[in-house]
C-alpha cells in the first residue's frame, strides 16, 4: 500500500542489488555517490581541507589507504558509522548484534580483493541502525531516477521494511524475491525540487525510523549544494546537509542526527 502527497509519488518496485557490487565501488563523502575503483581512480584525499577552483574548503573524505593492521570496510552489510579504516574481525571479534563477513572490506579503498569485517546479518531481526546511507544522492529534477539504500540487511518476509520521503509521502512494498543489503527505490519525476529527508523503518514498518540520507533533487540550470551526508566524515557542523525539518550536527567527526 502507498500513501503520498499528490506532489510526490514513488513507482513501486524494489531492486536488490548483490553484495559484491559494494568491493568495486568507494563513497564520495561529499556527496555519497558511488565511484568505479582502478588502480589510477583510487582516491587517496586527506582530512586537510584543500581550497577547491571556487575557492571554497574541500570537504574531508574518508582516509584510502589504511595502516597496515586495518582494513577498508565497504560492503553494503557495514553501518555507515564503521566505513572506512578500522580493525578486521579477524583480529577483533564483533559485537552481538553483527557477524563476521569474509568479504565486507578490502586492503584498502583502490583493491578489490576480500578482507573480513563485521557487518549486519541477514534476517528480519537484523539491526537497523541510524543512519544508513544513498546513492546517489542528486536527482535531476522531473526526470526521477533510483536512488539505492544501504547499511542494513532488507529482509524479504512475510512483511518487510517501509519507506519515507520527509513526513508527507510513505512508500510500503510487499517484495517477495531478494536477499541483500541493498534496496532500490524508483523516485518519480513528480518529486519537487528541494532537499528530500529519506527515512527506514524497522522489519514490519515499525518504530523508530531511521535516517537514509539527504535526497537533493535539483531544478534545471542550479548546481547541487556541497554537504555531507550523514554518517561520513565532517570538519564542523556546517559541512552537514540540512532539509526541512532535520539538523546535522558533526559530532564525532561525522555527520549525525541530533
Amino acid at each position: 500500500m502507498s500513501i503520498a502527497d499528490p506532489r510526490v509519488s514513488i513507482t513501486r518496485r524494489i531492486v536488490w542489488v548483490a553484495s559484491s557490487l559494494a568491493l568495486v565501488a568507494c563513497f564520495d563523502t561529499r556527496r555519497g555517490t558511488v565511484e568505479d575503483l582502478s588502480e589510477d581512480s583510487a582516491d587517496t584525499t586527506s582530512d586537510t581541507a584543500d581550497p577547491t577552483p571556487d575557492g571554497t574548503p574541500e570537504l574531508p573524505t574518508l582516509p584510502c589507504e589504511c595502516p597496515v593492521d586495518q582494513v577498508y570496510r565497504n560492503g553494503p552489510c557495514v553501518p555507515t558509522l564503521a566505513l572506512g579504516c578500522g580493525p578486521s574481525c579477524d583480529a577483533t571479534p564483533c559485537g552481538p548484534d553483527f557477524e563476521c563477513d569474509g568479504c565486507a572490506a578490502a586492503s584498502s579503498c583502490g583493491t578489490r580483493d576480500c578482507q573480513a569485517a563485521c557487518a549486519v546479518p541477514y534476517g528480519p531481526h537484523a539491526l537497523v541502525s541510524e543512519p544508513l546511507r544513498i546513492t546517489p544522492t542528486t536527482l535531476p529534477a522531473k526526470q526521477g531516477g533510483a536512488i539505492t539504500i544501504e547499511g542494513t540487511s532488507f529482509y524479504i518476509g512475510a512483511l518487510g521494511h517501509a519507506f519515507r520521503l520527509g513526513d508527507t509521502s510513505r512508500f510500503e512494498y510487499d517484495s517477495t524475491s531478494g536477499s541483500s543489503c541493498s534496496a532500490v527505490l524508483t523516485i518519480s519525476p513528480d518529486l519537487k525540487a528541494g532537499a528530500h529527508p529519506l527515512w527506514v523503518s524497522q522489519y514490519s514498518g515499525g518504530e523508530p525510523w531511521v535516517l537514509a540520507g539527504v535526497l537533493h533533487v535539483v531544478a534545471e540550470g542550479q548546481q547541487p549544494p556541497s554537504c555531507v551526508q550523514p554518517g561520513f566524515p565532517c570538519a564542523s557542523s556546517a559541512d552537514c546537509c540540512i532539509a526541512p525539518g532535520l539538523t546535522l550536527t558533526c559530532r564525532d567527526d561525522r555527520c549525525q542526527r541530533r
